[in-house]
């Protein structure tokens, strides 16, 4: 349904105001994750949205838009509106909290490519999907426990890391996808103990060669580069009972629940409660010789203010230049951090405030597709679980816990 109103924005408060950004309009927001499709049901959530990237380039993506939610996989063109394909997972009881793309050799010719979605959630199971034929040709089976968080490594596309609430980040090879068979035989190569904790975001570093974990008992990082080496000649998966590094970040919850890789080994992290997303040089921190009992104090180069809200999981999404997060009253905080993450920035004790804050834009109500007025003007039932922005910033999308998938498109593209 398209929206016929225009958004509005919150005014500042910060001390300081990020560059300004691009307008950005409502231009659909879609309801397809409830297992019988009924445009009706408010219940199911939509946890997770990732834009697939453009294949020779993995930096970029385009405007298809995966999205996860109950048992159901979408993928959305962002320019319509329309959903392309629908996959839904034969097990009734799924979940899918978490996907992740990755484009590898395609098995018929080497020298094409196809990209691959690969989601997880409640049943502990990796499932592997090849978007334009709607086929899942492989099943990762390791974890006990629902996995929270997937990571294709960045150069080695092939390599993927999950992260469960049984305590361990696994890694694995997916290989080279064959669609004629669906294959249950991938074993894990790495076998990761996080912290007394769940890892809820990850994200990996090449430059550091660092594997970076947010967590619910804090942040915390592994050096990978001696572990990616001759791993396939084990006969059975190391396991790594301890992290190189622990990052404190000095928040008011130990739960990191959102995550981003700037580039510069710039990182964004937000802690549960703490009002604030703090962006950090990754690089100079692990190269850090003061460490102390508590781990490595992080000294941020920015604060950013956000929010103060006790819901958990809440995941950050970055393209463009563009950080973006929601919170639950519907709300979308974007901050300009294109000029914080390319030049050498000094710490700082400003408190940068977003670039924009989107707010529930007001809807028309619409039979055809369940969007009910009265229920979506409630804003204290709309949670924005995970944003993602394109790497172009022509578009941001978002998924909400009242099974709404909301893109908005920039004005000035």
């Amino acid at each position: 349904m398209r929206d016929r109103s225009q958004l509005k924005r919150k005014a500042p408060t910060g001390k300081t105001k990020l560059p300004p950004v691009s307008d950005f309009e409502p231009v659909h927001f879609v309801r397809c994750h409830s297992a019988d499709n009924d445009p009706n049901n408010n219940q199911a959530k939509v946890w997770r949205c990732a834009f697939e990237p453009v294949k020779g380039k993995p930096d970029e993506s385009g405007h298809i838009l995966a999205t996860c939610g109950s048992n159901i996989v979408c993928f959305i063109d962002c320019a319509t509106g329309r959903v392309l394909r629908r996959y839904k997972d034969t097990n009734q009881t799924e979940t899918f909290y978490t996907l992740a793309w990755t484009t590898v050799p395609s098995q018929i010719d080497a020298r094409e490519t196809v990209n691959i979605l690969a989601v997880a959630g409640e049943g502990a199971t990796i499932k592997l999907l090849h978007p334009r034929q709607l086929v899942m040709f492989g099943s990762l089976q390791g974890h006990k426990k629902y996995i929270s968080c997937l990571l294709f490594h960045p150069r080695i596309h092939h390599y993927l890391f999950s992260g469960s609430n049984d305590g361990f980040i696994m890694m694995w090879d997916i290989g080279t996808p064959d669609l004629s068979q669906h294959r249950t035989d991938f074993k894990p190569l790495l076998k990761i103990s996080v912290p007394g904790s769940e890892a809820l975001n990850l994200e990996y570093s090449l430059s550091s060669h660092t594997l970076l974990a947010a967590c619910e008992d804090g942040c915390f990082g592994w050096n990978m580069e001696s572990e990616l080496k001759d791993v396939h000649n084990r006969r059975t998966a190391k396991v790594i009972m301890s992290s190189t590094y622990k990052f404190d970040l000095q928040g008011k919850s130990d739960t990191v629940d959102g995550l981003a890789l700037l580039p510069g080994d710039v990182v964004a992290t937000k802690c549960v409660r703490s009002g604030a997303v703090l962006l950090w040089n990754l690089l100079d921190h692990v190269r850090s010789k003061v460490k102390r009992s508590g781990g490595i104090k992080v000294e941020p180069l920015a604060e950013l203010e956000y929010t103060h809200t006790d819901v958990e999981y809440l995941n950050m999404g970055y393209g463009g230049g563009l950080l973006g997060v929601g919170d639950d009253l519907g709300n979308v905080y974007i901050y300009n951090v294109a000029t914080l993450a390319r030049k050498k920035a000094s710490p700082s004790d400003d408190i940068l405030c977003p670039s924009t804050v989107i707010e529930w834009p007001e809807l028309m109500a619409d039979s055809r597709t369940g969007i009910d007025e009265e229920l979506l003007h409630n804003k204290k039932q709309i949670v924005v679980n995970g944003v993602s922005v394109s790497s172009s910033s022509d578009y941001i999308a978002f998924g909400t816990d009242n099974n709404l998938v909301c893109i908005l498109k920039n004005t000035q593209r």
